[in-house]
């Protein structure tokens, strides 16, 4: 449950970076701050966020990290927001250093190193149990 002293959340790898998006989005238009964290680890780029289960079972909150890789291949894994738009065409998950009218935008926050709560092993292919 822990290494080197620090408690690490559960993580759900999600199956794409629009998955990840839409759950941060939906934050964002409920007009509550929310930013993606992002950082690299062994040739991965990893996006994040952090969300709690309240009162799951007898625990007072589960900690969460919904997380999401690619591999690490280009100057798109720069860029500073995750915008998404829903309309009549359908779902769009845009990568970019601008905002644009009519999208939720979303910041991507970079890390220079993968953060304590994060379990690496999951990177690696390991089993990991909190």
């Amino acid at each position: 449950m822990e290494d080197g002293g620090e408690k690490k959340a559960w993580a759900v790898r999600v199956n794409s970076l629009n998955d990840l998006a839409r759950i941060a989005a939906s934050i964002v238009l409920t007009r509550n701050p929310m930013y993606v964290i992002r950082f690299r680890y062994e040739g991965l780029v990893v996006y994040s966020m952090m969300s709690i289960i309240r009162d799951y079972y007898n625990y007072y909150g589960v900690p969460l990290v919904y997380y999401y890789t690619e591999n690490d291949d280009g100057d798109k894994h720069r860029r500073r927001y995750i915008m998404v738009k829903v309309d009549e065409n359908g779902e769009e998950t845009l990568l970019s250093d601008r905002i644009q009218h009519g999208y939720a935008v979303i910041p991507v926050m970079d890390l220079a190193e993968p953060p304590p709560f994060f379990p690496l092993e999951v990177l690696r292919g390991e089993r990991y149990e909190p």
